[in-house]
Parts: structure tokens; sequence; C-alpha cells
């Protein structure tokens, strides 16, 4: 599992935590697509759940930061 991890990584740069090796926490949230992208508020609270690794996930998860940002 963790060089499939290592893979995806090599091709997709992503500029944020990685959790390669969380499988309680998988279980617990029900995690069942991969990659799955939590963005969560300044007190932790998830505010959204996107999954997928596609053309525009940079694109989608700006946007849902963004607003995130502007909620202060």
């Amino acid at each position: 599992e963790m060089d499939l991890v290592k893979k995806f990584l090599l091709k997709h740069d992503f500029k944020y935590t990685q959790l390669p090796n969380a499988k309680d926490l998988i279980s617990a949230l029900d995690i069942n697509t991969f990659p799955t992208h939590m963005i969560l508020d300044r007190n932790g609270v998830v505010i959204s759940v996107e999954t997928g690794a596609g053309n525009d996930i940079y694109v989608r998860l700006e946007s849902l930061i963004d607003r995130a940002l502007q909620k202060r």
C-alpha cells in the first residue's frame, strides 16, 4: 500500500500533510475513496471533504480553502 502512495505522490505534488499510514483514522471516518482531501477550519472542524485526484483538484481545493479563510 505504501508503495502505491509513494508512486501517486511522485506524479501528483500535494503541498500539504499526507497521512498514508492512518488505518485507524480511515476506519473511524469511514473513508473508502482515495485520495480523500479534508478541509478543516481554524478550529479543526471538517468543513469539506473532496475525493479523487482529477485535473481540477487543485482548483477545487483552492476555492474551498479560500472560502474557509474568508469566514474568519
